[in-house]
């Protein structure tokens, strides 16, 4: 089945109906064995590790009490207790370490649309590498690429295929050479931050683009979240440890403030397609085209059938220039 057949089913099939609750109204609903199959799909575990409804619970328990912690935390200390959230996170939660997202036996139809958006010989840095796999494939792929983690649980390493660096995600100047990069990536990672802090990590990944240089972001869609361990539970908003999800308009002004020009949308065809033609659009006209019709819809949220018939998907895929 298609990645785009088998998003639909998932919307129509994995809950029934939305809970409108928050995590506020402990406890959840019992964790059947429905849920864990549904935990198991969100966080891509393989069908070799166990995951029992205990282990639901514990993931449960232990992110509502670090997203109340990162939530109400002060900016002078929010990197510090970011990292040691997401530290005792991987610490104690430890199958979330064998998730894998994308399958490795079709790496180049899921991340091959990357090299299409980055010429080889370009210097990227990417932020939130996690097990390193975007960072490797374009390193093999003549786009030599630092990878950088946040945790220390999960944090640089020497694995001989790349080089890894520290950050804390936000502050990127701190840790890198000023107009050092061809470009910026980060896929997956600025849902997890506090809201108050968006606008510095654009300042800090301007900064360290080359003028010309580009970020390329790619983040949860909030028309289609949430993403996190609320979808699990059948919330209708991000309830965890996605701080904030985001639209295309939402992160375009952003980037605007922090100085970056030519925001541009990405459009990936669903994977049936891309195995057959690997395209991959991207567009200024089409980033102006899905802001126009975020700004109509407002607080509502279409069936994400009709969201994909305009050529929403999933995710926010964006490409700021400076």
């Amino acid at each position: 089945m298609s990645n785009l057949a088998t998003a639909i089913l998932w919307d129509l099939l994995r809950c029934g109906h939305a809970m409108t609750g928050s995590t506020d109204d402990w406890p959840f609903p019992p964790i059947t064995d429905e849920v864990v199959q549904r935990y198991r799909r969100n966080y891509s575990i393989p069908t070799g590790v166990t995951v029992t409804r205990d282990m639901v619970e514990q993931h449960t328990t232990l992110e509502h009490k670090l997203k109340q912690l990162l939530s109400n935390s002060k900016p002078e200390t929010r990197c510090e207790i970011w990292a040691s959230s997401y530290d005792q996170l991987y610490r104690e939660l430890p199958w979330l370490a064998e998730a894998s997202p994308v399958d490795r036996h079709s790496i180049d139809v899921q991340l091959g649309h990357f090299l299409k958006l980055i010429p080889p010989g370009s210097q990227v840095i990417e932020i939130g590498s996690g097990v390193g796999l975007l960072a490797h494939y374009l390193t093999e792929h003549g786009r030599p690429c630092v990878a950088t983690e946040i945790t220390g649980h999960r944090g640089i390493r020497d694995d001989g295929g790349v080089a890894w660096h520290s950050t804390d995600g936000i502050h990127l100047d701190a840790y890198e050479p000023e107009s050092s990069y061809d470009f910026v990536l980060s896929t997956q990672v600025i849902e997890h931050f506090h809201p108050e802090d968006v606008a510095r990590h654009f300042e800090g990944a301007y900064t360290l683009l080359k003028p010309g240089g580009k970020y390329i972001l790619e983040t949860p869609h909030a028309f289609f979240g949430p993403a996190d361990l609320s979808r699990v539970f059948c919330l209708d908003r991000p309830q965890f440890m996605h701080l904030k999800e985001y639209t295309h308009r939402e992160l375009g002004t952003a980037a605007r403030g922090a100085g970056f020009e030519n925001i541009s949308a990405v459009y990936i065809p669903p994977t049936v397609v891309r195995k057959r033609i690997p395209a991959v659009i991207r567009s200024r006209l089409l980033y102006n085209y899905l802001s126009a019709l975020e700004r109509l819809f407002g607080n509502t949220r279409p069936p994400q059938i009709i969201l994909r018939a305009l050529l929403f998907h999933g995710n926010v895929f964006l490409i700021a220039g400076k």
